[in-house]
């Protein structure tokens, strides 16, 4: 399992989690104390929270946790002022060493225990010697004698150092402790509340580069700095306040203390113990009584703050009364008086009756709330024959404290003031500061912009000049391929038609390559998507390796191709992208590579039927590359060795490129090389299996089918199917496949008329998934209600591997993609029709014929964005293809207008339902590009990206529409003269204006040129004529700018 890291925890998460350590921090101080004054322990362990809070939470952590337990611990109280200094000087030393990470380094640990201990030793000798005079401690006071007895040094050196050896003991059973806790808190919490710990500024960076930082982000700081400084001032007054206090508490009561103290021992120093005999006897009526009677009270009299004093005779079951200086003892009194013991003093009585001394005790009790004082008075034999008493009252601290407490709390508040008034004054110094580093990112943000839009622009205009020329030798090449080859022998005209056929595909490749170009700038900004496809693996690979085995054998290089023969026959992926990596890593081994060769190597690492892990590798005898370049040679616009290579032709993008593509693939695309022996480029990718069969022997040379008269596979004149579609193409397609098949097949266009002709006569059907009303599966569970003995299967322009397992969960007894292969169409329907109804046909007995085109489709050779050869395979013969050219014109401005509706009134289901429709009718006809616009769209729709249906639909209906008029010299009436323009109407001109204020801010030369090229086919107004006229002429320049403002 996966340990978690900070990232995995959320602020909310980590804020619990600090305040819970803190907390623990305070509770393992509070019971270290106890533990060493429970046991009597010569060691103090009470910092072990403080090093625990500080290794995890940082300084400030640290420091409350030392405070805290002062407060909590009540440590105020002479000495033991020495825990919270010394707790502050660990807290501080702690965060330090954990936040430098200085214990990981050598002696990191005995440099952190000898730190603290020789501060906090060094501290305790100073404070208690100023104190006491001596070591509290006993362990220390041992230490400092023997240090004494042996080294003979001073008595404050002997001190300090027996201390810090006794701190350094301490403290490294505190420090051992605390890394125990420590190392049992996950280490993502820990770094969590670390990595939180961020500077502002960097804060305010990060927000900037993500467009998040603006004027209230900038309030919402200044308001969490102050609102810190706040607290941190408040909690320091807080303390400070308590601190004052409770001291002035504990002096007012020592003072009282040693006032009492004072006045008993002077009491009984006038005392004569051995005259109690006599007073006792003679009573009241004694001299010396008289005289000692008198001494109380003018001690009391004299003795602010003394009530009462008294001499006591201590038994066991209770006191008898000597002398009171209480005036009601002598008038309702009498010598000798017996009282019992208060409860305050039951616990001293054995002490007292021992004739002991004791401590002043402080009762608190419905008598009041008193400090009493007893001093033992001795006859001359040495015994104790009495105890001398004073009796202090407590009542005036309390309101001498409260006139206290406001003067502290009256400095404190002046105290809090001067800390917020400092900290909004820091606050508006360090904001002027973050407001220039705003305003510097700012202009730097606006120069990276202007250099890329002007990089952009470069890019755009380089790729329109360069396409010029390749789109020139396209175009001859088409030529060529197109020439009459009657009269010329078949060798000659295949090898004619070979070249071209490579020239064709090379060109092709070469526009791809500067589109990719286009899209450094996407890559770059993470943009960069996958265009996957279904693609044939053998095919791909032989367009690669005819492209390399002309360069190869021009440079005179052995080219070699191992590839496994087990790899799939049909893959799905982005195969334009797989094929310009492979192709950049072939031509760089032939660029770097004077002698011997390379190998093209294709492996299949594993497959489980669904998936396959593929392995690309080229291994070259070039030149190899040193290891500390290996990675600069990914970097963008980086080359190595520049003087030696300098003849060799590169921009340095490729390996870049090819680097992001294979990432965005899940792969990572590596290099293992020996300068000076050869490099070996490879990446492993995971591609969705489509058809499973092996490739087998990889053949370079492809023999491309002869094109003959269509020969169905079986004939079934018997049989009866119902095919459902609500798109009346797909059924013509569907007719067109089957036209041979002699099969009797009747048509529905939705759900509702599928039930309405539906009966027992039907061998299958034919229905589709998507359609509007009563979809597919809807109409199924109809079917079943009235019937389960006809066999259904789905039609559906959105298969998936999984596909055929969904279908028939759903009730169906199979699936056919669309647009529908011919082949695997009649494959279905002989698997599904019964037996009795097939009957085999002889290709031998089948007439071959030639390929003939009507005189109407020859006038469509050449027409942009139209495949016939597509067309006739999906449609089954020429006849069937001109007939849907023909549906398709006639209801462009019909369907068009539905997509359209759909986009203005947001209804995303119809209009996903309609550009699915468009999607199929679009690859019948072979009108590639228009098919793959909406099934983009189509996904989208499906998928809820609403930002790109807005982005591409006005894209979609002007390609849609411009279909009308590439059609109409041949569907049109024919009644217009050949040299007559057609008027352009208000929607046409509409969408026009439309595209090009899309196309021009992105610099689509190709595009903007092809819109206005289909505007100067029409007749247009005065006007608009002199506009388009101004911006071809602006496009010719190249000033995007001027354009955008004619278009506006």
């Amino acid at each position: 399992m996966r340990k978690r890291t900070f990232k995995d925890y959320s602020s909310k998460e980590i804020y619990i989690y600090k305040v819970t350590l803190i907390l623990a921090g305070i509770l393992l101080n509070l019971a270290g104390k106890w533990i060493s004054g429970f046991f009597g322990l010569p060691l103090f362990i009470d910092t072990v929270g403080t090093v625990f809070a500080s290794a995890e939470c940082g300084l400030f952590a640290g420091l409350f946790v030392a405070l805290m337990t002062n407060v909590a611990g009540n440590y105020f109280d002479g000495v033991s002022l020495y825990f919270a200094i010394v707790n502050m000087v660990v807290a501080l030393c702690s965060a330090r060493f954990f936040y430098k990470n200085y214990l990981k380094r050598k002696f990191g640990l005995i440099s952190f225990i000898s730190v603290i201990s020789i501060i906090s030793g060094t501290l305790s000798a100073f404070i208690e010697w100023s104190i006491i005079g001596v070591p509290e401690n006993e362990l220390v006071a041992g230490f400092t004698a023997l240090i004494l007895d042996k080294a003979d040094l001073p008595y404050m050196l002997s001190y300090i150092i027996g201390d810090v050896a006794v701190s350094f003991i301490d403290k490294t059973l505190t420090v051992v402790i605390a890394l125990l806790l420590v190392w049992l808190i996950p280490g993502g919490i820990r770094e969590g509340i670390w990595n939180r710990e961020i500077n502002y500024s960097e804060v305010a960076k990060e927000q900037f580069y993500n467009g998040e930082y603006n004027n209230m982000n900038r309030r919402k700081i200044r308001i969490r700095l102050l609102s810190i400084i706040a607290l941190e001032a408040t909690f320091l007054s807080a303390v400070i306040s308590y601190v004052s206090i409770s001291l002035y508490n504990e002096n007012a009561i020592r003072d009282r203390i040693e006032q009492v103290s004072g006045v008993t021992r002077l009491i009984a120093g006038a005392f004569d113990g051995d005259m109690m005999s006599v007073f006792l006897q003679e009573g009241f009526s004694s001299q010396k009584y008289l005289e000692l009677e008198g001494l109380l009270v003018a001690t009391c009299v004299n003795s602010p703050g003394v009530d009462r004093a008294y001499v006591y005779q201590i038994k066991e079951n209770g006191y008898y009364i000597i002398f009171d200086s209480d005036p009601g003892f002598k008038v309702g009194g009498s010598i000798g008086e017996y009282h019992p013991h208060i409860e305050g003093f039951l616990p001293y009585v054995p002490q007292l009756v021992a004739g002991e001394k004791i401590n002043p005790v402080e009762i608190n009790d419905d008598s009041g709330w008193y400090i009493t004082g007893l001093q033992p008075v001795y006859n001359s034999a040495g015994e104790c024959v009495a105890y001398v008493g004073a009796d202090m009252s407590m009542k005036d601290i309390l309101s001498y404290r409260h006139d206290f407490t406001i003067r502290v709390l009256l400095v404190a508040v002046s105290f809090l003031f001067l800390s917020i008034s400092l900290g909004v004054w820091l606050a508006a110094k360090y904001h002027t500061i973050l407001d220039r580093q705003y305003d510097m990112l700012r202009e730097a943000k606006e120069e990276a912009d202007s250099a890329n839009r002007a990089k952009t622009r470069f890019l755009a205009n380089m790729s329109h000049e360069i396409r010029t020329p390749i789109n020139t030798i396209m175009g001859m090449d088409e030529m060529i391929l197109r020439q009459d080859t009657e009269g010329v022998s078949r060798d000659y005209v295949e090898n004619i038609q070979g070249y071209a056929a490579s020239i064709k595909k090379a060109s092709e490749i070469l526009l791809g390559l500067i589109n990719d170009i286009l899209d450094l700038s996407k890559i770059e900004s993470g943009k960069m998507n996958l265009l996957e496809q279904n693609y044939d693996t053998a095919e791909a690979l032989r367009s690669i390796v005819s492209m390399i085995r002309v360069k190869s054998n021009e440079k005179g290089l052995d080219f070699k191709v191992e590839i496994d023969k087990d790899i799939p026959k049909m893959l799905y992926g982005d195969v334009g992208k797989l094929k310009q990596v492979v192709l950049n890593l072939l031509t760089n081994a032939i660029k770097y590579t004077n002698e011997g060769g390379f190998t093209l190597k294709l492996a299949m690492l594993r497959s489980d039927g669904d998936r396959c892990d593929l392995y690309f590798g080229v291994k070259d005898t070039g030149i190899g590359i040193k290891s500390g370049d290996i990675e600069k040679i990914f970097a963008p616009f980086e080359r190595v060795d520049e003087v030696k290579n300098e003849a060799i032709q590169g921009t340095g993008l490729g390996l870049n490129i090819s680097r992001q593509f294979v990432k965005l693939m899940g792969g990572e695309l590596k290099c293992e090389s020996e300068y000076g022996e050869g490099s070996t480029f490879f990446f492993t990718i995971s591609q969705k299996v489509i058809n499973n069969d092996p490739i087998g022997e990889f053949v370079e040379k492809h023999d491309e089918k002869h094109v003959g008269k269509y020969i169905p596979k079986f004939v079934a004149p018997d049989a009866k199917i119902m095919v459902v579609d609500d798109n009346e193409m797909n059924l013509q397609v569907v007719l067109g496949l089957l036209k041979r098949s002699k099969i009797n097949i009747v048509t529905a266009m939705s759900g509702r008329e599928c039930l309405d002709k539906l009966d027992d006569s039907y061998n299958l059907i034919l229905l589709d998934h998507m359609m509007p009303g009563m979809d597919g599966i809807e109409t199924l569970q109809e079917i079943h209600q009235i019937t389960v003995e006809i066999p259904v299967i789905a039609l559906t322009a959105n298969a998936a591997h999984d596909g055929r397992d969904y279908y028939r969960s759903k009730g169906f007894i199979d699936y056919l993609a669309k647009p529908v292969d011919g082949d695997l169409l009649e494959e279905t329907i002989r698997k599904y029709l019964p037996d009795k109804l097939i009957h085999e046909v002889d290709p031998n007995e089948v007439e071959r014929e030639k390929p003939h085109l009507s005189e109407s489709l020859k006038k469509l050779v050449g027409i942009e964005g139209i495949n016939l050869d597509d067309g006739i395979n999906f449609c089954g013969s020429t006849d069937s293809l001109e007939k849907f050219l023909d549906t398709f014109y006639g209801t462009i401005d019909d369907k068009s207008k539905e997509i359209e509706d759909a986009f203005t009134s947001e209804d995303y289901s119809f209009y996903t339902i309609k550009v699915h429709a468009l999607k199929s009718t679009a690859r019948i006809i072979g009108a590639k590009e228009l098919s793959e616009l909406a099934l983009s769209l189509e996904e989208a729709g499906k998928s809820g990206n609403i930002e790109l249906i807005k982005e591409k639909t006005n894209a979609l209906l002007l390609l849609y529409r411009s279909y009308k008029v590439k059609l109409h010299d041949y569907f049109a009436k024919r009644h217009q003269n050949e040299g007559e323009k057609e008027t352009i109407t208000e929607d046409m001109l509409k969408d026009a204006y439309g595209a090009l204020k899309e196309l021009v801010p992105a610099m689509d030369y190709d595009a903007v040129e092809m819109v206005l090229n289909e505007l100067d086919k029409y007749d247009l107004p005065s006007e608009e004529k002199e506009k388009i006229n101004k911006l071809q002429d602006l496009l010719k320049k190249a000033d995007w700018d001027e354009m955008e403002n004619l278009l506006k």
